[in-house]
């Protein structure tokens, strides 16, 4: 190989190592970029997080606070109303407790460890909740939703309905035997059966 051959070989080759190296400082420079970027990306779903987990906590510690207060109308000041997320199996799950202040410290039951009363209590001002942060309307239709508390409560049940009612903002239609809770309504109709015919 003459020198002229070989000086030509050798400055093709230089020219493809730098144009070589200009490639890989490029990709450098990309993967310097990206890398910025995805930090910036990982910080936005940092902030997003945080801004979701502080709304999901506003509205626990709402609902929580409306639901304590309805246990407390019918049931007195010792009870409380908590609710807790937890994972089990790649899935969340929501657990719902009454706390029952004791002499020695508090008792805490998950909703099914205490009656149908105190159940309705629960379940109704949360019914009503769901229904607020829906389409369907400001109306609760319930019926005979009060049947397990006891019968010296019905008192107590109407001025549940009534609060709940006002803090919500919603209007509730319901049924009952109890008579002593039309007191409490707004509009009430007594419905009677006379000798096989219903009337009003």
């Amino acid at each position: 190989m003459d020198i002229g051959t070989f000086r030509k070989n050798l400055e093709s080759r230089i020219l493809e190592n730098e144009m070589l190296k200009r490639q890989i400082e490029e990709h450098y420079s990309k993967i310097s970029e990206n890398t910025r970027l995805l930090g910036i990306v990982k910080d936005l779903m940092k902030i997003i997080e945080n801004l979701a987990l502080e709304k999901r906590n506003g509205l626990k510690s709402g609902i929580e606070n409306v639901v304590t207060e309805a246990l407390r109308v019918l049931y007195g000041s010792d009870y409380k109303f908590e609710m807790e997320y937890s994972q089990k199996n790649n899935r969340s799950c929501l657990n719902l407790y009454v706390v029952q202040k004791i002499k020695d410290g508090a008792v805490k039951r998950q909703m099914d460890g205490f009656g149908g009363g105190v159940s309705d209590c629960i379940s109704i001002p949360l019914r009503m909740m769901v229904l607020k942060g829906s389409e369907t309307g400001d109306i609760l239709i319930l019926d005979e939703a009060f049947v397990h508390v006891d019968r010296d409560m019905p008192e107590l049940v109407g001025q549940f309905l009534k609060k709940i009612s006002e803090t919500l903002g919603m209007q509730i239609i319901f049924s009952t035997h109890h008579e002593r809770i039309l007191d409490f309504a707004d509009k009430g109709f007594l419905i009677k059966n006379v000798d096989g015919e219903v009337k009003t």
